[in-house]
Formats: structure tokens, sequence, C-alpha cells
């Protein structure tokens, strides 16, 4: 009875994990930075109800190991527990693509302000250099610019530049505050702290889901065979590491060589008169040329 409960409560987990990606990807624009980063945000923060149904399932099968169908369903939800980890793991460079996409878009719309500040100064120097109204029409017109009013015709020409130049001022203004939010938007003090933030979110995740992943039933789990990989890893490089520290060969390193046992022998009990000392010299002068002799032999 409580089985299939919990078989079912995973499933609606999941279910709703599912509506909400796709809710947030549609409608589909794969190479928008907005889209990239909402599409992101809702796998990350979403995340808990997969895990908690992974859990719900991991528990189930524990508290009734007979029931069929809630076996059968942890089985498929550990396999793609596998996918979910690597599915994270390449979120972290599809979140530096986004943050390059974000730049590149920065540069274009940099290039289009600056573009229209050389349009406004072009504006500007035709209304400086125009002697009537008529010439001043006539110079916008070369350039492209919008009609003069019809109700400034009749105007002297002052105030016509007068409006003009208001006109020109508030259009500078616009052009000035977006420059400094682009400028605030995609410099990196204000950008890294996000990208890291994603980068540790979706590592802690793949970390999450390979606590759950398991490719067979007989197999042992992802994060279980990472650990496993990293040991043996871990085993290897220091193997190595005493192996390049040792001056002595195999066979030689099994066995003391002279200065060691002469050292053996050179600790001797407490006792340390002068004339023990002098009359243990020639002792171990002895006893190390015997046993170099020894060597030379053996070799």
């Amino acid at each position: 009875m409580y089985a299939r409960s919990l078989s079912r409560l995973a499933l609606v987990f999941v279910v709703l994990y599912l509506l909400l990606v796709i809710s947030s990807a549609i409608p589909l624009r794969l190479l928008d930075y907005e889209w990239i980063n909402r599409v992101t945000a809702t796998l990350i923060n979403g995340s808990s109800m997969p895990l908690l149904a992974l859990l719900v399932l991991a528990l189930g099968s524990q508290l009734y190991p007979e029931n069929e169908l809630l076996n059968q369903r942890r089985q498929l939800f550990s396999r793609l527990a596998g996918v979910a980890v690597f599915g994270f793991l390449l979120l972290i460079p599809l979140n530096i693509f986004s943050g390059l996409l974000q730049q590149t878009n920065s540069s274009d719309q940099v290039r289009a302000l600056d573009a229209s500040e050389r349009q406004l100064n072009s504006y500007r120097q035709a209304a400086n250099q125009a002697t009537s109204v008529p010439d001043l029409q006539a110079r916008m017109a070369k350039l492209s610019a919008p009609a003069i009013n019809p109700e400034l015709s009749s105007r002297p020409l002052p105030e016509v530049k007068a409006q003009m130049g208001a006109a020109l001022n508030q259009v500078a203004a616009q052009i000035a505050q977006q420059r400094q939010a682009l400028s605030a938007q995609s410099s990196w003090t204000s950008r890294a702290p996000e990208v890291l933030r994603v980068v540790i979110a979706c590592l802690v995740l793949a970390f999450g889901f390979a606590a759950f992943a398991q490719t067979t039933p007989t197999s042992a789990l992802l994060i279980d065979s990472l650990e496993e990989m990293f040991l043996r890893l871990r085993y290897n490089l220091r193997s190595r590491e005493d192996l390049e520290s040792d001056p002595f060969d195999d066979d030689q390193s099994q066995q003391p060589v002279w200065w060691q046992r002469w050292f053996e022998k050179r600790i001797t009990p407490p006792g340390n008169s002068r004339n023990r000392k002098r009359s243990s010299d020639q002792e171990d002068h002895d006893y190390i040329m015997e046993i170099l002799s020894e060597d030379s032999k053996d070799s």
C-alpha cells in the first residue's frame, strides 16, 4: 500500500520538475543570453524535487524490498540520475559560453551606442553651421535626420536651434544612461559572483545525483566508483613518488646496505668512556672492511 504511494510521490516530484523546466524554456531561444540564464536558474533552483524523488525511492526500496514496481522505478530513476550528473557538469561550460555571449552582445550594443553618438554629433554640427531655417532643413535632410516640425519653420533660426539643441541633449542623456547601465552589466566584477555561484551549484548537484546514480542493479553507485578511482589514483601517485625517491634497486632495497649495518653496530650501550671510544674505532674500521669484502664477494 505505502510502497505504491511512495512510488507515485517520487513520480509527482519528477513531473513537477519537468513542468518547471519546460515552462521556462518556452519559447526556445538557444543563443539568447537571458534564455540560457533563465533555464539554468530553473534547473538549479528546482533540483531539490528530483533529489527528493530519488531519496523517497531509496527509502522505499529499503522498507519494501519485495515490491517490484518500486524497485523498477528506483532502477529507472537511478539511471536517469547518471544522466543528470553529466547534465549538470555540462552546465558549467554552458554558463561560461553564455558569459561570452553576453560579452559579445554588450560589444554590439556599445558599437551601436557609438554610432548613435556620432550621428548625434553630426546633427549638432549641421545645426551650428546652418544660416537659415531652410538651410537647416536641407542639411538635416542630407543626414537622413527626422524632419523639422512645420510649426518651427516660421520661427527665427536661434529659437529653432535652441529647441533642436534641447532635443539633442535629451537624446545624449539617454545614450549616456544606456552606456552606464551596459558597462555595469557587462563588467566582470558584477558577473563573476553569479558565474561562480552557478559553477559551485552545478558541482554540488552533480555529486548529489551521483550519490543515487547506478547504471545497473548490481553495479556500484557512481559516487562510490568515483571515490574508488580517486583513492586508486592517489595510491598510484604515492607509489610513484616512493619509487622515485628510493635511490636503491628493488633487490638491494630489501637488504640493509653496509653503512646501515655499520650504523646499527655503532649504537652501543651506555658508557661513553674515552677508552671505550678509542678501542671501538679500530673495531669499526675492521668491521666496515669485513662488510665491504662480503658485499664484493656477493656481487
